[in-house]
């Protein structure tokens, strides 16, 4: 999980201050395989 990247989205964000698109690739991603993996693994019967 990138914890790194969510801490500093949110604490850029807080402060006002410009967000870096790395950290919104990595949680995008993140988010994606997430998805992934759950309609994979956890379906309706």
């Amino acid at each position: 999980m990138p914890f790194g990247a969510t801490v500093e989205v949110l604490s850029n964000a807080w402060a006002g201050a410009p967000v870096q698109s790395v950290h919104l690739v990595s949680l995008s991603v993140t988010i994606l395989v997430g998805g992934v993996v759950a309609a994979v693994f956890f379906r309706w019967d």
